[in-house]
């Protein structure tokens, strides 16, 4: 008993430093020069109005059929009122001003710390002092990037935000519809890996190396890449309007 005690302890140390390895090995072979890279690049190649994108009423179909079988969004049909969206993200530029306007605090500022996720780390992490104007932590900021989307921002500064444009925040279903250019699922364009580079995603294996195949590591300007059929381009935190 004493023999195969000893064989079975020196199997463990062997797996758990296999494991430990693999896990060294992992860690080191995250591209960690990316961590040079700062927030905000170049300007939009053309300058995107801060107008509106209308969005007929009619029945949609919303949903995927991928998530048909957990019931998390199966397609479905939605009857939806006319109303307006505006044609890009809501940028630094635009949040400063109604920062500005209302002496408004976000949540992660009021929290002092939000989750971020700098280039050449692992994974994501807590940074105290990240938040919209310091998106990588203390010693970043969005001097270069006032035609970026603003990021760190929750639902709740959000919804302030669009009170203050006169505007909403828009339902899932208008949401989702707007984004996918009123077409149905199984015709409107997916984002992915292996999709055409008309977006910023992440290109390459995730955490080790971002090949920047779209030019960006973080976020990009509005209007860095087309629109969709409708006009409205990429998709993120944006406003609406009922008509």
């Amino acid at each position: 008993m004493r023999m195969w005690a000893g064989v079975a302890a020196g199997f463990v140390l062997a797996v758990a430093t296999i494991a430990g390895s693999a896990a060294w090995f992992e860690t080191r072979a995250i591209d960690h020069s990316a961590a040079a890279l700062r927030w905000g690049s170049a300007a939009p190649r053309k300058r995107i109005a801060d107008d509106m994108v209308f969005v007929p009423a009619g029945v949609y179909t919303i949903g995927d059929e991928s998530e048909a079988a957990s019931g998390d969004a199966p397609p479905r049909r939605v009857q939806l009122a006319a109303f307006r969206i505006d044609r890009h993200e809501v940028t630094n530029r635009q949040f400063a001003e109604f920062v500005r306007a209302m002496s408004y605090v976000t949540t992660a500022e009021r929290e002092g710390a939000a989750w971020i996720y700098r280039a050449g780390d692992p994974d994501w992490s807590y940074v105290r002092g990240a938040g919209w104007k310091h998106p990588l932590g203390p010693g970043s900021d969005t001097q270069h990037a006032s035609d970026h989307p603003v990021v760190l921002v929750s639902w709740y500064d959000a919804n302030a935000y669009a009170g203050w444009a006169g505007k909403r925040l828009p339902t899932e279903a208008e949401w989702e519809v707007a984004a996918r250019g009123g077409l149905p699922p199984h015709l409107a364009p997916r984002r992915g890996n292996a999709a055409p580079v008309d977006a910023n995603v992440w290109q390459g294996r995730w955490p080790q190396r971002n090949t920047l195949a779209d030019g960006f590591f973080y976020t990009a300007p509005v209007g860095s890449f087309a629109p969709n059929r409708i006009g409205l381009y990429d998709v993120g935190f944006r406003c609406a309007i009922s008509e």
